[in-house]
């Protein structure tokens, strides 16, 4: 049996609890970048998440107000005002770039995404008493 490459990811973490949270594109057919931002916006504010996961540069920059690439934001916890929502934000590898660079071995992608998602763990049960 092939086990998908992220699940590889959360087993080498060693997460005993598998959580799935499925990825919902609400404005894919919007296709005013201004509208987009406004329902990212309106979620950003409905849910106002203790740590958003910015996946990949474009969300990365645009939640960090920034131009640096990811993999110089990756690897800590950035804080922000989006929008006037205070925000912890964590940049992470996007999957499609973790699917061409399949390794573990020490330095590579997958074994800087497993310490982040280690790190991320961390951080959750220190913010959320029971998790």
């Amino acid at each position: 049996m092939r086990i998908p490459f992220p699940l590889k990811v959360l087993a080498v973490v060693g997460l005993g609890l598998l959580l799935m949270i499925p990825l919902v594109m609400t404005f894919g057919l919007i296709e005013s970048r201004n509208a987009r931002q406004m329902e990212t916006e309106a979620q950003v504010a409905r849910l106002r998440p203790r740590l958003l996961l910015s996946v990949g540069n474009v969300p990365t920059r645009a939640f960090l107000s920034t131009r640096e690439g990811i993999s110089t934001l990756r690897g800590r916890f950035h804080t922000c005002l989006w929008e006037g929502i205070p925000l912890t934000v964590r940049p992470l590898f996007h999957p499609s770039y973790l699917l061409r660079n399949r390794s573990f071995a020490e330095g590579t992608p997958g074994h800087k995404t497993v310490q982040d998602i280690r790190e991320i763990l961390r951080f959750l049960l220190q913010a959320i008493p029971g998790f």
